[in-house]
């Protein structure tokens, strides 16, 4: 039996495409009731902090009782990051106004604006998905040393990181993210950068150079 090992490939954007039209409308259709998710998870964190501010007043012997909470309440933050991210995709509901502003509430304890994740995720990472110009990549082995690669060599969780610094990773690897795309579009916003993966520029709505396909509309609230 002759097995053939030719591969055809196709571009993200057609993939995606032809793959969207696969699947069954009602699966677009919009489901307001994960908001309830989100709300759980801001709740507790609001809950543990009203806590928090009240732990001088506990016994010496006592204060181990709020490591659980704040253990959950780690775990509330990263349900935050999920629930703003199907949110920002429209899959919760479509009110644009009201998206950004529960959004912005999901996304301060992750340091990241709506509008710079609509222009990172939505636009940039998922046109590039898996590509060179995808900033949510790894870095390539030929990119320079930078600071950027260096920390992600570091202990960004992978395979290859020491084990205590997987665990520092593990508590700070996102804020890292947010915060070499934030200063690279803040201060330089340009595509020389080199201490991201892929860089990318953000400009306002009616100023888009239109001739330069990479570029991302940042739709100012």
């Amino acid at each position: 039996m002759k097995v053939s090992t030719d591969q055809t490939l196709i571009h993200q954007k057609i993939y995606a495409k032809e793959l969207r039209s696969l699947i069954p409308p009602e699966a677009f259709i919009p489901d307001p009731s994960k908001l309830v998710i989100l709300f759980i998870n801001l709740t507790i964190l609001i809950l543990g902090w009203m806590i928090a501010a009240r732990l001088d007043c506990w016994s010496p012997s006592l204060l181990w009782l709020y490591l659980p909470l704040s253990i959950i309440m780690g775990n509330s933050v990263v349900a935050l990051l999920f629930s703003t991210h199907d949110l920002m995709h429209g899959s919760v509901i479509k009110n644009a106004r009201l998206t950004y502003i529960i959004s912005f509430i999901g996304l301060t304890m992750l340091w990241m604006p709506p509008t710079l994740w609509k222009a990172v995720h939505n636009r940039v990472h998922h046109n590039h998905t898996n590509d060179l110009g995808d900033p949510d990549r790894n870095y390539l082995y030929e990119q320079s040393s930078t600071w950027g690669k260096w920390i992600q060599d570091l202990f960004v969780p992978s395979s290859e990181v020491n084990p205590i610094w997987f665990t520092v990773g593990l508590t700070s690897a996102w804020g890292v993210h947010t915060f070499r795309n934030l200063i690279s579009v803040l201060f330089f916003n340009r595509e020389s950068v080199d201490y991201v993966p892929a860089a990318f520029t953000v400009y306002r709505i009616g100023i888009t150079r239109k001739s330069r396909t990479d570029s991302v509309a940042l739709a100012i609230a």
